[in-house]
């Protein structure tokens, strides 16, 4: 998903102003959250045969952590902020 998404959605992004770095922990944990999903989550499955646990009930287990998921989602695409401190720290991007 990322080797295909990325390249196609990066030009776009950038021309609407969106740092490649904050577009790219967007999409990576647009990613993740897809992986821990029902019905097509494939570390559900992975997890599930480990464990030895069915998969409803570790997808009934994983609502919470989905839901923290979902709001750190949201707080990181609207306040660039939080995604971009550390490598503007480090010196790498562009300071807003």
């Amino acid at each position: 998903i990322l080797i295909v998404a990325f390249p196609v959605l990066l030009p776009i992004m950038m021309m609407i102003g969106i740092d490649p770095v904050h577009f790219g922990v967007i999409i990576v944990l647009n990613i993740m959250i897809g992986l821990v999903t029902p019905p097509v989550g494939l570390c559900l499955y992975v997890v599930s045969s480990v464990s030895k646990v069915p998969i409803t009930e570790i997808a009934a287990d994983m609502w919470p952590y989905l839901l923290a998921l979902i709001a750190v989602l949201g707080i990181i695409t609207f306040v660039p902020e939080f995604s971009l401190w550390l490598p503007q720290t480090l010196g790498y991007g562009v300071v807003q």
